[in-house]
């Protein structure tokens, strides 16, 4: 078997899609294959990351993707005491990021090794901060709405936990402030102009530069917007560049090419009827265009869109459940909201009149 067959055989599927840094997947990765199995005895032996646009795709296999549900549903009903324990950890987790942030830190005296073991520190917080604030209140948040509500013990108790921590989310400001801090003093030292380059590492890379045993160009990093993480069982590979759009077509299915409907339907979040023009927001940088009265149409809403939000006239998302971020603010600001769509973002354009009828969970194009 050839490596075009082996993938085909692993039948990769669309997981989420986020923007991602090749440093924030490399954490990420971390999460999904080491510390997530010795949190809920359960781990993905097939992941992919595919940056080949302004956004990440995070793809996994359907099978896995199953179990992964049947773990996390076992979790919420027979193993209570985990379940709150790992809750807990993302809440102190929240919490310690949180007086870091407001801390002024400087490393210019620091010496290699120093700067090194700071650096690991750091990056292992950060991949914590992925694991137990935001992948696994995430999918527990998903599992909690398919569950029969007499079937769930402390529901009232875990959903409230799975809502705060989707409500706050740091690691967007942990990457900006307190890693963006220690890259810049790496930059200085490596001579490099823009520090945000380094986000294109991979952690290992990040470690050895800091200890002078790996040295890359601005021109080399540049060169890493784009870029494949593969690990399978017999496949592991990072590739950047160029050579990401050829195997790009190795494991992704065009589901571009899907005719488009006037007419789809997800979750209710908050209920409401609105007629508006829409506005399709995939990036951070997308959200100053977005305008007062228009309907937000996203992926995944984050705390980061809350400027976007506050103006909104309704909120649509591909992805989520009752405790989504984005369900959880519609609740509060009552906005119309209508969750778990699966491909708002690509069945409707930016301009597009939408009847938003949050009542019945319908959205329809109007000509």
């Amino acid at each position: 078997m050839n490596e075009e067959q082996y993938l085909k055989k692993i039948n990769f599927t669309l997981f989420l899609k986020r923007d991602l840094s090749l440093l924030a997947v490399s954490c990420l990765l971390d999460g999904y294959a080491n510390k997530l199995p010795k949190s809920i005895n359960f781990g993905f032996k097939n992941i992919a990351y595919i940056r080949n646009n302004d956004l990440t795709e995070s793809l996994r296999t359907e099978k896995e993707l199953k179990h992964y549900n049947q773990a996390i549903k076992k979790l919420l009903t027979g193993q209570k005491s985990h379940a709150n324990a790992l809750l807990n950890k993302g809440l102190k987790i929240n919490s310690n990021v949180a007086a870091l942030l407001n801390k002024k830190t400087k490393y210019q005296q620091l010496s290699k090794q120093q700067l090194g073991q700071v650096a690991k520190k750091l990056i292992t917080l950060y991949t914590d901060l992925f694991t137990f604030t935001t992948i696994i209140p995430y999918q527990m948040g998903q599992s909690l709405t398919e569950l029969p509500k007499e079937n769930i013990r402390f529901n009232n108790k875990i959903q409230l936990k799975i809502e705060a921590l989707r409500k706050i989310s740091l690691y967007s400001e942990y990457e900006e402030k307190i890693l963006g801090t220690l890259l810049k003093e790496v930059a200085r030292r490596q001579q490099l102009k823009d520090y945000k380059l380094l986000f294109s590492l991979q952690q290992e890379e990040l470690f050895k530069i800091i200890k002078g045993q790996l040295a890359i160009s601005s021109q080399d990093l540049k060169k890493r917007k784009n870029y494949l993480v593969l690990a399978t069982p017999k496949i592991n590979l990072v590739l950047t560049g160029s050579a990401v759009s050829q195997y790009y077509k190795k494991i992704i299915k065009n589901t571009d090419l899907q005719a488009k409907k006037k007419i789809i339907s997800g979750q209710i979040a908050y209920p409401g009827k609105v007629i508006a023009r829409a506005r399709i927001i995939t990036t951070r940088k997308e959200m100053v265009l977005f305008k007062k009265g228009e309907i937000l149409v996203t992926i995944s809403s984050n705390p980061e869109l809350m400027p976007a939000i506050i103006k909104a006239k309704a909120i649509i998302a591909d992805e989520g459940g009752s405790t989504c971020h984005a369900a959880v603010i519609s609740r509060e600001l009552k906005i119309p909201c209508i969750v778990g769509t699966k491909n708002a973002t690509k069945n409707f354009k930016t301009g597009d009149k939408l009847e938003v009828d949050a009542n019945l969970g319908i959205i329809k194009k109007i000509d």
